[in-house]
């Protein structure tokens, strides 16, 4: 039994490390109308989640919660089928987009796993593998600058997104990857140096990406693994060194920032909605515009099971048409109440563990997957494809089990 969970483990490593690759790949297919019944991302991952559940089998209070999701999160596609609402077909897309909420608390428990049974020794390879997948990344980004890849929005050909598809997961991913970077260049491998290159680097990339959380969002995770650093238990006279270094290269890469959005389309995208719309509706990119329309259409045909357990996805792209892009309200809509309870349970469970050994030393990334549930979090209540996203979401599973590494 040791030898096949040590192969599972072995394979999906295997397969993590070109996983930003299918999703390349993904994307170019789709830009070029290449369809397939399965994306080759979908089918790619789908494998992966699979050898994560397997490996999950052998620890039934696992098992059972994932199960148990799955089974509650399809009750309103089944409904829905049984009603004539939808047709059976869509049976397997429904199942699809179950399994990319369930993402996050799979790979959250097999990466659990994986770190409280090999006593750290993979660590190195998965550091291997994130900083494969932030170069990756980052050709992805560049690429647009030398013809290639594709606008993160199209009027006007602002930003860059590369060859993948969804833009708000590509800002998700370059803060989960860049802040993984740059607290282990920090906090485990006290090398200022290595975390002032790649917060340089993520800034840069948030300026192609050229989304508000792109380059906000990068800031406010480089400032927040600063200030959770042993920075203010240093000798002042160097204390006084770094803080003088860090303000320095953050004046000038705002400046950077300034000068490039003044120069760029950007400013003249933000100034128009700035003048035509509202301050929240700013904020939000319209998404609370989207709220109010859904919730005439929520009014108008959910009834009360289908408030309690939502109308399933294939059901809530016809009702509303799209998303409402924000990830709470979008849970609501398509799994009802059900589906907030289950998202809360699984975001409270995290909580209450991390506040158990947040200040143990023994467990040097708990501040780490603090900072990213706070902010991803936050983001997730402003923009949508955070917590169920397909090209993120193996990543932020990853990064929150973070705090079950333990060094004794």
């Amino acid at each position: 039994m040791t030898i096949k969970v040590k192969n599972i483990d072995q394979l999906v490593f295997i397969l993590l490390v070109p996983i930003l690759l299918t999703d390349m790949l993904n994307g170019f297919m789709f830009e070029n109308n290449i369809s397939t019944f399965f994306s080759i991302g979908q089918f790619y991952k789908i494998i992966i989640i699979c050898l994560c559940s397997l490996r999950i089998i052998s620890y039934p209070q696992y098992f059972r919660v994932i199960f148990w999701a799955f089974c509650v999160l399809m009750v309103p596609s089944i409904i829905k089928i049984i009603q004539g609402l939808i047709s059976i077909d869509r049976i397997v897309y429904d199942m699809i987009k179950t399994i990319k909420f369930l993402i996050l608390p799979i790979t959250f428990f097999y990466f659990r796993i994986v770190f409280t049974t090999t006593n750290n020794k993979v660590l190195p390879y998965f550091v291997f593998w994130i900083k494969i997948s932030f170069f990756i990344l980052a050709f992805n980004l560049i690429s647009k600058l030398v013809g290639f890849g594709y606008p993160m929005y199209r009027v006007e050909n602002i930003g860059s997104r590369g060859y993948f598809i969804a833009g708000n997961e590509i800002s998700a991913l370059l803060l989960v990857l860049s802040g993984f970077l740059g607290y282990y260049s920090l906090i485990i491998k006290r090398s200022l140096r290595g975390f002032l290159i790649y917060a340089i680097v993520s800034f840069c990339l948030g300026l192609l990406i050229s989304s508000k959380t792109g380059i906000a969002g990068v800031i406010l995770v480089f400032l927040m693994i600063f200030l959770t650093s042993d920075f203010f238990s240093i000798k002042e006279k160097k204390q006084r060194k770094v803080l003088f270094l860090f303000t320095s290269i953050f004046t000038i890469l705002v400046s950077i920032a300034i000068y490039f959005i003044q120069k760029s389309s950007i400013i003249e995208r933000y100034s128009y909605y700035w003048k035509k719309l509202d301050v929240y509706t700013f904020i939000l990119s319209s998404r609370n515009t989207y709220f109010k329309e859904m919730l005439v259409i929520y009014n108008e045909n959910y009834d009360l099971i289908d408030c309690l357990f939502g109308v399933g996805a294939s059901r809530y792209e016809t009702l509303g048409g799209r998303y409402v892009e924000i990830d709470f309200l979008d849970v609501f809509f398509i799994y009802g109440i059900s589906g907030i309870v289950l998202l809360s349970l699984y975001v409270g469970y995290m909580l209450v563990n991390l506040a158990k050994i947040r200040n143990e030393v023994s467990h040097p990334f708990s501040k780490l997957s603090m900072i990213m549930i706070f902010l991803l979090l936050i983001l997730s209540c402003l923009s949508g494809h955070i917590l169920n996203s397909g090209i993120a979401g193996i990543f932020i599973g990853f990064v929150f089990s973070l705090m079950y590494v333990e060094v004794k």
